[in-house]
């Protein structure tokens, strides 16, 4: 009978094991979470920096993750968890039933290490394509999935143009490419794992092939016989013990046989077992594959990111960007760039030598043939092109200076969370409380009927990038200007979509609003909006021109 304090002992370990084997799965969550979690800020935090680089300013850009940043770090961190596992677990067992088949045969051990390195060495020869395989399925998978994403994102434009059939060719190509590198991947795959598994089937005939060649280490005495060379057991008996002789030799024989078959029924499943533990890098060749093809595209990443940030520590004097709260400004000065020179990529100037102030009051207008650098000279001031020489000095205090692009970012979420961002709150609190401001904002910069889509609710949830026309998301940047109430404002042509009148009433909210602004932009209909012209001249010349007899609107 079992005692039953052990019987307690048992009951109470099966009881609490499903509990034990929840908690570590938890505890392997929990740490894949954090990992996932912090290489994807980390990456991520490369990848925003990396887009605020000028043109051509980061090698390799075309190679950033974008949407596929979240994707490569789960992998990577679930094959490593996966892999590290089956190795912890293989090298358990190698242990374990290493020690079983040297207690049977210590050249029956060897053979398996031996065995196992020839075969991961056979196995790795065939598959040491597989990696580049799959980088290449990967590839074309992502340019497929950005083929789609272009035509859901300019649906409406290749119907303008009818070029419906052409881009359906262009995807079909890109799916085609797509299944060819994924056959060819499996194809590998299937020609290597057929080959390790007939490798290892064939080695596993080899324990019973020495077992019988070798003799068998400590195998039982002849069956029926005795040390001395007569049946075992029978010295010194008459006849009776001879006539029990026959029946007694079949008995031990038969639990002899047994034992043999037993012995060598032990010694092959502990050869298998050691192959098979010793082979873990050819038992997991595909994905040790997608591991490596994975572990490489992030450390594309961070190669691409450390040579950025290399080459911008190495860029002297480069462009100095310098805060007028820290530099004994006078009051009222908010802007001033000196000899700046802002280089391409290439090192070709695109704007050279050039300074002026900004006005303290009212707007300031950069015009000038279409590619001269207004944008640019604007991204500088901005702080987001640093590739040349010269200096910007301007108010970096947060929340003080806006800028308005040409297509605002609309980001997910409600309207509420359109017209607060990026801050997600109003920079100064109104009387009225901060819906009604809300409201205020929208109706005039003409957004009502937008608010009237969601039923009057600040929190409705749309897909706003899609469902507003570019008109409408350029006056949603006035909306953000009228909540937020910046100091200065930086305009890049945000107003290009809007027709007069309504360009008018948006920058009568600027000029009620703000103190001062610089915009970019072509339209003459913007001149009685500024008190200075800065125009840009072909030949890397400019002109600063007062815009007299122009009235300053009232704020």
């Amino acid at each position: 009978l079992v005692p039953p304090a052990r019987l307690l002992v048992y009951l109470l370990a099966s009881t609490l094991q499903p509990f034990v084997r929840k908690a570590g799965l938890r505890l392997r969550r929990g740490l894949r979470h954090q990992w996932v979690t912090h290489l994807t800020r980390h990456f991520l935090a490369t990848f925003v920096e990396a887009q605020c680089l000028p043109p051509g300013g980061a090698a390799g850009a075309a190679s950033l993750p974008d949407q596929r940043i979240a994707e490569d770090v789960d992998k990577f961190v679930g094959l490593v968890m996966a892999l590290s596992l089956d190795a912890l677990e293989g090298a358990i067992h190698a242990y374990t039933f290493g020690r079983e088949l040297h207690a049977i045969s210590g050249r029956l051990a060897t053979v398996a290490a031996v065995g196992a390195a020839l075969v991961t060495a056979v196995t790795l020869s065939l598959g040491r394509r597989l990696c580049y395989l799959y980088s290449e399925e990967r590839r074309t998978a992502g340019e497929f999935t950005y083929a789609l994403t272009r035509m859901r994102e300019n649906a409406e434009s290749i119907s303008f143009y009818g070029g419906q059939g052409q881009e359906v060719r262009v995807a079909t190509a890109k799916l085609h490419a797509r299944q060819s590198a994924e056959w060819r991947r499996l194809g590998r795959r299937d020609v290597t794992e057929a080959l390790r598994s007939s490798c290892q089937s064939a080695l596993c005939a080899v324990p019973p092939l020495l077992l019988a060649a070798g003799g068998l280490p400590g195998a039982p005495l002849r069956p029926g016989r005795s040390p001395s060379g007569g049946p075992k057991g029978l010295e010194g008996q008459g006849h009776r013990g001879g006539e029990s002789h026959d029946h007694g030799r079949h008995d031990v024989a038969g639990r002899g046989g047994a034992e043999v078959l037993g012995l060598v029924s032990r010694a092959s499943q502990a050869f298998e077992e050691l192959l098979e533990h010793f082979s873990i890098v050819a038992q997991n060749i595909n994905d040790f594959s997608r591991l490596v093809a994975v572990a490489r595209e992030l450390h594309a990443y961070e190669r691409n990111a450390a040579e950025t940030s290399s080459r911008e520590s190495r860029q002297e004097p480069g462009i100095v960007l310098v805060s007028l709260e820290g530099s004994g400004g006078r009051a009222g000065e908010w802007l001033h760039v000196r000899h700046l020179t802002l280089l391409l990529p290439s090192g070709q100037p695109l704007i050279r030598d050039l300074s002026f102030s900004a006005p303290p009051l009212g707007g300031m207008l950069i015009a000038g043939p279409s590619g001269i650098g207004k944008t640019s000279l604007l991204r500088a001031i901005a702080g987001l092109w640093t590739n040349g020489s010269g200096s910007v000095a301007r108010r970096l205090l947060p929340g003080e200076v806006l800028f308005l692009p040409q297509r605002p970012y609309i980001a997910p979420g409600s309207l509420r969370q359109q017209l607060l961002y990026p801050s997600g709150e109003m920079r100064r609190p109104t009387p009225r409380g901060d819906d009604a401001a809300l409201v205020a904002s929208l109706d005039r910069v003409g957004l009502g009927g937008v608010l009237a889509r969601c039923g009057g609710s600040l929190d409705g949830e749309r897909r706003w990038a899609e469902e507003l026309s570019l008109g409408e998301q350029q006056r949603l940047g006035f909306a953000r200007v009228l909540v937020h109430r910046p100091t200065y404002v930086l305009l890049d042509e945000a107003t290009s979509a809007c027709d007069q009148a309504l360009e008018a009433e948006l920058y009568r909210c600027v000029a009620s609003t703000c103190a001062a602004w610089v915009s970019v932009g072509h339209r003459a209909s913007l001149a009685p909006f500024h008190r200075v012209r800065l125009e840009l001249l072909p030949g890397l010349a400019s002109e600063l021109l007062q815009m007299e007899g122009r009235a300053l609107p009232e704020r």
